[in-house]
């Protein structure tokens, strides 16, 4: 159970929000990588904790491209073309990743990467954006499923 159920079931009749539900999910995710890190510190085969992670943030960010987004204004749209470069970018170090699960070394580099970006694309996210759908009851996004082929707006530009 994750701690975003747990943290559903404890609020009783007090549903959670999507800025919290998300905010949350931010958290759970820079763990999970950490958790990661450690096993391949410990020279462990991390390659099904790879796979979950790529669904995990693929579906993060597949929801806010494809349900959040389109709910902002006209005067969020700068701060939104920004994120989905940066979700582009993301999606290239998910595929690298999988791509050179056998390589520890480069793992290691791209994970310690990925997480960096993520601490400061995180922090964009929560500043500037999620704070619109604080009102929004999380129950219209928990259930979302990642479609698999799904690939956000940018996926194809820059590098890694």
């Amino acid at each position: 159970m994750s701690l975003i159920d747990k943290c559903s079931l404890q609020a009783g009749d007090k549903r959670m929000d999507v800025e919290s539900y998300m905010t949350l999910d931010h958290f759970e995710t820079n763990g999970f990588i950490k958790y990661i890190l450690r096993q391949i510190d410990d020279y462990r085969d991390v390659s099904e904790f790879l796979r979950t992670l790529s669904d995990r943030l693929r579906r993060h960010i597949y929801i806010e491209e494809v349900f959040l987004f389109p709910k902002l204004g006209p005067e969020s749209q700068k701060d939104v073309e920004y994120i989905k470069k940066e979700h582009g970018k993301l999606f290239r170090m998910l595929d690298l990743i999988l791509k050179e699960r056998s390589n520890l070394d480069k793992i290691k580099e791209v994970l310690e990467n990925l997480l960096d970006l993520l601490i400061e694309h995180y922090g964009y996210e929560e500043s500037f954006i999620y704070d619109h759908f604080n009102n929004l009851d999380a129950d219209i996004i928990s259930g979302l499923k990642y479609p698999k082929g799904w690939e956000p707006k940018y996926f194809g530009d820059g590098d890694v």
